[in-house]
């Protein structure tokens, strides 16, 4: 199909908001600004997936999805 609509689908990381002020240990976070033009521009190159910021979710994802819960809830 030849559609004008895309649709990309945003992963977003730990990006600094009132939603996490609260949160002692929040690895890899970026400030707001930051996070948000990063959406920004990952909205725009039109890509099906985006990692938002990119370091070190884009790396890491791999092995979260294959590594077991437990192993993962005692590196965190």
């Amino acid at each position: 199909m030849n559609t004008p609509i895309k649709v990309s689908c945003i992963h977003p990381g730990f990006i600094h908001s009132e939603i996490n002020v609260q949160v002692e240990k929040v690895p890899f976070i970026v400030d707001t600004d930051v996070g948000c033009r990063a959406i920004v521009k990952a909205i725009e190159a039109e890509k099906a997936n985006s990692f938002v910021p990119s370091w070190p979710w884009a790396l890491i994802r791999w092995p979260l999805k294959v590594l077991p819960s437990r192993w993962i809830r005692k590196m965190s």
